[in-house]
Order: C-alpha cells, then sequence, then structure tokens
C-alpha cells in the first residue's frame, strides 16, 4: 500500500526499500513482516537498499476555469480561443527562491508500436514567490514581468502555431484521438533560480531543477475530442500530420494578468484540498 501518514502529520517519512537474496524459499504467502524477516534469518546472502523519503503538504495549485480531475473548458484548447487558463497557488513553502510550471501530456501521440510521443504545452520558470496567481492569456512573450517562458513543443518542431511556439498552447489531440488525455499542471518551488536558456525544453527544465525542489503541487485536468455526429472529426488546427500543413487559429487579446497576495480571488473553491508529495533521490 501507499504511504499514508495522518492527515496533519507533516514530517518527512523514510521508507526503505530492502531486497534480499535468499538462500532458500519461503513458504508462505501470508507472512507478516517480522515473520518474514524470523524466516530470512540465517537465510540472507546478501541485502541491498533504496531508500526513500515522503511528507504531505499544504503547498496546492488550482484553477477558476475547471477544479481537479475536471475537465478543461473548451476555451482553452485549439479547438477554442487557445488562451491560458487563471492559476493560482497557495502555501508555498519556506526557502523557495523561484516557481516553476509546466504543463506536459505525456501521452499525446499514440504510435503505432504502442507507444507515446509526449507534447509540451507551457514551460514557464523563474515566477517570483511573490506572485500567487496568473490570470488567464498570458501574452506569448519569453520574458514577462520577470517570469521567463520556455518554448512549447510546437515551437521546438518549428510548427507554425497562434502561440509563435513561447508559452502556453492549448490541449490539441490529433486528428481521430478520441481518447481522453490528462494534462498535469505542474508547480514546483525551487531553492534557486535558473538559467534561462531559449531552447529549454521540458526534460532540460527537470534536469535543471535537479536537487533544488523543495515541494510540488499538481493539478489534474483533462480534455476529450468527441467525433461529431455522422461523421469523423476534422483535423486539428495545430498540430500538424504528415499529410498537410497545419493552420493557425486565433489566439486572445494577451491581457493575462500576473498579481500578489489574492490566490483565493480565482473563486473561493478554486484552490482544492492539499497537495500530497514524496519523491526519491537528495531532498
Amino acid at each position: 500500500t501507499g504511504m499514508c501518514p495522518f492527515p496533519m502529520d507533516r514530517r518527512v517519512h523514510r521508507y526503505p526499500f530492502t531486497l534480499y537474496a535468499l538462500s532458500t524459499t519461503l513458504q508462505s504467502a501470508s507472512l507478516t513482516h517480522d515473520e518474514v524477516v524470523q524466516a530470512m534469518d540465517g537465510n540472507i546472502l546478501g541485502a541491498a537498499t533504496l531508500t526513500g523519503v515522503f511528507a504531505r503538504s499544504d503547498f496546492a495549485i488550482g484553477s477558476s476555469a475547471f477544479t481537479e480531475g475536471g475537465d478543461i473548458p473548451v476555451e482553452y484548447s485549439c479547438d477554442g480561443a487557445d488562451v491560458s487558463p487563471a492559476l493560482g497557488w497557495a502555501n508555498i513553502p519556506e526557502g523557495t527562491v523561484s516557481l516553476a510550471l509546466t504543463v506536459q501530456d505525456h501521452e499525446a501521440v499514440l504510435n503505432p508500436d504502442g507507444t507515446y510521443t509526449p507534447w509540451t504545452h507551457w514551460l514557464a520558470y523563474n515566477i517570483p514567490p511573490t506572485l500567487t496567481f496568473v490570470g488567464d492569456d498570458v501574452p506569448h512573450m519569453a520574458s514577462y514581468n520577470g517570469v521567463t517562458q520556455g518554448p512549447n513543443s510546437w515551437g521546438l518542431n518549428d510548427y507554425p502555431h497562434s502561440s509563435g511556439g513561447i508559452g502556453y498552447g492549448g490541449m490539441c489531440p490529433n486528428e481521430g484521438d478520441y481518447r481522453k488525455h490528462r494534462y498535469p499542471f505542474t508547480l514546483y518551488a525551487l531553492s534557486a533560480t535558473l538559467t534561462p536558456r531559449d531552447d529549454m525544453t521540458y526534460d532540460d527544465l527537470l534536469e535543471a531543477m535537479r536537487g533544488s525542489i523543495l515541494d510540488t503541487a499538481v493539478l489534474n485536468g483533462y480534455y476529450q475530442r468527441r467525433p461529431p455526429a455522422g461523421g469523423t472529426a476534422p483535423a486539428p488546427p495545430e498540430i500538424p500530420d504528415e499529410g498537410g500543413d497545419p493552420v493557425e487559429t486565433q489566439s486572445g487579446s494577451g491581457s493575462g494578468r500576473l498579481g500578489t497576495g489574492g490566490a483565493a480571488s480565482l473563486a473561493g473553491t478554486s484552490l482544492l484540498g492539499l497537495a500530497i508529495v514524496g519523491w526519491f533521490g537528495v531532498v
């Protein structure tokens, strides 16, 4: 079963995953932990341990556009205005120097061999910890009010897009893809600022944050295209296929706002529950 401290327990718990090499087999599948340890006595040839830590957190991210596990409105997709949703966060950890935000569809394209190709929809980093919300329709600028926005997958692949390849690009499954896609809006609290790069990818950002992550908060949203009645869906305008050129869609006015102190103003219920974080490695 998963790690599950009591609701009000904010201690960092240590979980050693220990693998034993034995000179015999154990006969029962219903032994308790202590019974297993006793049965292995005298039969252990070697052991290896991987230790992980886990702690509950109050760090949270929410939106007035959708709730945790809810559907992302079409306005924030390439089927609509393709603007970024308003976001707010609260309970930033002590010692936070900057924040970073990612939106990545890890299973964007289903390949013929059954593997998936991911797609980056938003990278933003060096967000000042004094900011507690962003309004909708953040401008597509590499640097905006002190925040650095990286290229999305359209920009990294030189595909024409209403975003110009920078900042937020909305949900946009491929033609004929009617799967329900999950889009985690992941906010990282960091103990450092990051060196800006024009070609920063999602994996590059994760590597740059390594060793500096104090906490994470995640808001999961879902988007799904529906097949039209009596026919097949038209080709989506943003992600090109091999048979034709992409077509740009109209973007919003670029009036996104950054603000401090008013995360709760995104709607009283937009910051839902607690974000739970745990990871392996250096903390």
